[in-house]
């Protein structure tokens, strides 16, 4: 009901080969949207919005916000595009078994603080015994590689990849 009060259809487009239906929302702070938690020395404000709508099954493929990042280096406009991919009916539900999201415009947020951060965790890493090491360049592999980036001013944008392994649907808590 929200999009349809604050939302104006734009057209269709298409993602993945699947045909969308864009709705475009130019005052997000009109939506009651649950917004994640930024870390402590930054607030995000929301401004515009973008939700791209699968037409045959009627499931968001794509959600773009754009807003303003406010830290103590200033205001930086940031844009977070989140893809919905692999959708699998589970118990009569569709549910995206993998998202990627991707936020751009960080690299001008990054500060000497920041670098500075960064740099302690690289000799944190650095200083581990080889196997713990790797385990976690593996693990942080892709984000360390763009953090990377970042901080030496090469890269804007970081990425994060979310893959669901299991669903459970009214089946209680996990067993131990």
């Amino acid at each position: 009901p929200q999009l349809v009060a604050h939302g104006r259809y734009v057209g269709r487009e298409q993602i993945d080969g699947r045909t969308v239906h864009v709705i475009a929302v130019d005052d997000v702070s009109q939506l009651d949207i649950n917004q994640p938690t930024p870390p402590d020395n930054m607030k995000f404000e929301p401004k515009s919005a973008r939700f791209f709508i699968d037409d045959e099954m009627m499931v968001p493929r794509r959600m773009e916000i754009a807003g303003d990042a406010t830290m103590d280096s200033g205001v930086h406009p940031i844009t977070m595009q989140m893809n919905l991919l692999d959708y699998r009916n589970e118990g009569s539900l569709l549910i995206a078994h993998r998202a990627v999201m991707e936020m751009q415009g960080l690299g001008a947020m990054v500060d000497p603080e920041m670098k500075a951060r960064f740099e302690e965790m690289q000799q944190q890493l650095a200083a581990l015994p080889p196997d713990q090491r790797e385990m976690m360049e593996r693990m942080l592999g892709p984000q360390l590689e763009q953090m990377q980036k970042m901080m030496s001013g090469e890269g804007d944008s970081l990425t994060v990849e979310v893959t669901v392994t299991e669903v459970r649907v009214n089946s209680g808590p996990p067993s131990p």
